[in-house]
């Protein structure tokens, strides 16, 4: 073995698995079962154009523990991956730049072919780009699952340029991960979003970022997470999610905020878990739509603006049905005695009197 040094300084030994990595071109098909080894990480995807790596459908792409992937852009996967790491030898998707920044690369795109992917014990960091071709802006997720139903535990998603993790239509189930200073956390998507959210963290930096964001009638269970130092925690539009045992605090809304843009379509229930803080300007307020709107005993419900009108029900039905025990309760944003301190200003604010 070759010995490498400055004279009359100490010399060390040449190690040359240090020196290896393994180049993936943009041009590069998967279309049989192949393993990324450890042995040959880091690996390098490139890109050229439209053109990226693409696992195809069929084929089996498996990425053993402790391997680190650097993407240039994208990589597509039409097959089925298994990245399966440990907790002492995760796998690592990350920037090929030597100072990492948000959005140095864009994304992992699932196609809607793509069945049986299992993410475990994966890190995701500076993914997420964004990007304004012909001032028309585009804003990639570090993880794009289109329909496909994807396995996701115990995995990291950090500091991404725009969206961690989006789910268009898909039935993933995520559990134990944690989502942490990202523009946003998880987007859900779509009537046949079906998702299940649970034991997992939402952490953001100085109050800045979306825990979870639901629109598009899309119906997830989000269950026991935990939501801290975000702006908003839950953003809700046009969905109907199923909340239960989740935690918020020290975020600028402590709650879930129904954005005034909301127009509800489909038949929706409000659960007794979270404080549910209602947005509205002149024009614009949240809207039931021809649907029910049923909130169960003990939830409740904060008016954000105290000159326009907080929630609409047009052409439906509002099903409120509270008990002795357990009132249902609207009452003002600033109202720290019910629910706790929404607004997250301590004391310097009261409901007017």
């Amino acid at each position: 073995t070759p010995i490498y040094g400055t004279p009359k300084a100490q010399n060390s030994q040449y190690d040359p698995t240090l020196a290896i990595s393994t180049i993936i071109s943009a041009k590069t098909i998967i279309a049989s079962s192949t393993i990324w080894s450890l042995g040959r990480s880091p690996y390098i995807l490139e890109s050229s154009g439209r053109l990226y790596p693409t696992l195809k459908a069929g084929a089996t792409l498996i990425i053993e523990s402790g391997v680190i992937i650097k993407p240039s852009s994208m990589l597509i996967i039409e097959g089925t991956l298994l990245a399966q790491g440990t907790p002492e030898k995760p796998i690592l998707f990350t920037s090929n730049q030597p100072t990492p920044q948000p959005g140095d690369w864009a994304s992992i795109i699932f196609k809607p072919e793509s069945v049986g992917s299992v993410l475990e014990n994966v890190i995701f960091e500076y993914g997420g780009r964004e990007f304004v071709p012909f001032n028309q802006r585009v804003d990639y997720s570090m993880v794009d699952i289109e329909q496909s139903p994807v396995t996701i535990k115990n995995c990291q998603f950090k500091k991404g340029g725009w969206i961690a993790l989006k789910l268009n239509n898909s039935s993933t189930l995520v559990e134990n991960s944690v989502f942490a200073e990202n523009t946003k956390g998880i987007v859900i998507d779509g009537v046949d979003s079906h998702p299940i959210i649970r034991d997992s963290e939402f952490r953001g930096a100085d109050h800045r970022g979306t825990g979870i964001e639901i629109s598009g009638g899309a119906a997830p269970v989000i269950s026991s997470n935990d939501f801290s130092n975000l702006y908003y925690p839950v953003l809700l539009k046009n969905a109907s999610p199923v909340f239960s045992g989740n935690l918020v605090s020290n975020n600028n809304y402590n709650g879930v905020y129904v954005h005034w843009q909301t127009i509800f379509t489909q038949n929706l229930v409000w659960q007794n878990n979270l404080t549910y803080i209602l947005m509205s300007n002149a024009n614009e307020y949240p809207t039931a739509s021809g649907t029910v709107l049923t909130i169960e005993p003990g939830t409740i419900i904060k008016s954000a603006n105290k000159y326009y009108t907080a929630l609409k029900v047009l052409r439906g039905r509002l099903v409120a049905e509270g008990t002795e025990s357990e009132p249902i309760i609207f009452t003002s944003f600033k109202d720290d005695s019910i629910g706790g301190d929404t607004n997250n200003d301590g004391s310097a604010t009261a409901p007017a009197t």
